[in-house]
C-alpha cells in the first residue's frame, strides 16, 4: 500500500499503459471512482505525491518523470528520466521583522497583518531609533 493518491496513480498509469499527467490520472481515477477526495484541487495532490514519491525514494519509486509535467511507471524501462529542476529559496532576499509574541497585539491590530506600504518603517514597528540600525542597538 503506498497511499490513497499513489495507489489510484499505479492503477491509472499500468491501464493506460503510457505517460500521463496529474490531471488525466486524477481524472481518470474519480472517473473510475478510485479516488475519493474531498480536495478542491486534487490534480495538484497528486502531482505533489508523485513528485515527492520520486524525490524521497529516488530509483526505489514505481514512478518517474518521463518528460516536464507528465509520469509514468519505472517499471516500463521506456527511456531515460526526465529530472526536475529543483527551486532554491531566496531566503537572503527578503525582509523580515522579530519581535517577542507577548508584544504582537501592540503592533498588530486585529487579524493578520496588513500588506498596506508603510512609508515610515519606524514609526509602524514602534521600537526606539536607538535599535534600528542594522539590527544591532547604537547604545
Amino acid at each position: 500500500m503506498m497511499g490513497h493518491f499513489l495507489d489510484v496513480a499505479y492503477r491509472v498509469l499500468t491501464e493506460a499503459r503510457e505517460p500521463l499527467t496529474p490531471e488525466e490520472i486524477t481524472e481518470s481515477g474519480l472517473k473510475n471512482k478510485w479516488l475519493i477526495t474531498k480536495g478542491k484541487t486534487p490534480s495538484e495532490s497528486m502531482r505533489a505525491r508523485l513528485s515527492t514519491d520520486i524525490l524521497e525514494k529516488k530509483d526505489k519509486s514505481h514512478f518517474m518523470r518521463t518528460s516536464s509535467g507528465t509520469f509514468g511507471l519505472r517499471a516500463w524501462e521506456s527511456g531515460t528520466e526526465y529530472i526536475s529542476p529543483r527551486f532554491k529559496k531566496a531566503l537572503l532576499e527578503e525582509d523580515i521583522v522579530v519581535f517577542p509574541a507577548s508584544s504582537l497585539r501592540k503592533y498588530v491590530r486585529g487579524r493578520g497583518l496588513s500588506t498596506t506600504p508603510v512609508k515610515n518603517r519606524r514609526s509602524l514597528i514602534g521600537f526606539p531609533r536607538r535599535y534600528m540600525t542594522n539590527g544591532t542597538s547604537t547604545k
